[in-house]
């Protein structure tokens, strides 16, 4: 998915995306916004299309808005997606350990690995933010 997401956002326009509003626009555009001015970007998008006039402004404003928004925060999103992944991917390798030690003690009586077994487990608990 995030991978998908990532080519479809190298393929679009540059971003940050921005409405253009009044007294430029109604708030149907969408541009790019290059230097922080929405009125100066390349056209991206029209939200008011085809226009028979029987649009909500509000609704068209709104949806213009989300897309933008939306878009801009795609890259942030995915950073943080792909982070929490590689965090969880190694909670559950720990967990995983933490399971093996439980079992060798449970069935196999594992006294005499104790001290090695419990000073791994404090470092188990120290990686996983414990």
């Amino acid at each position: 998915m995030t991978s998908a997401l990532r080519a479809a956002l190298a393929g679009g326009t540059p971003r940050p995306w921005a409405v253009v509003e009044s007294p430029w626009g109604d708030g149907s555009w969408i541009t790019n916004g290059r230097g922080g001015d929405p009125h100066a970007g390349e056209f991206v998008a029209d939200c008011d299309w085809p226009e028979d006039g029987d649009e909500d402004p509000g609704c068209t404003l709104a949806n213009a808005t989300l897309i933008c928004e939306a878009v801009n925060a795609a890259e942030g999103l995915l950073v943080s997606i792909e982070q929490l992944t590689a965090d969880r991917d190694k909670l559950r390798a720990l967990l995983r350990e933490v399971r093996n030690i439980a079992e060798h003690h449970i069935g196999y009586g594992g006294s005499a690995n104790c001290s090695r077994d419990t000073l791994r487990l404090t470092e188990i608990a120290k990686e996983a933010g414990l």
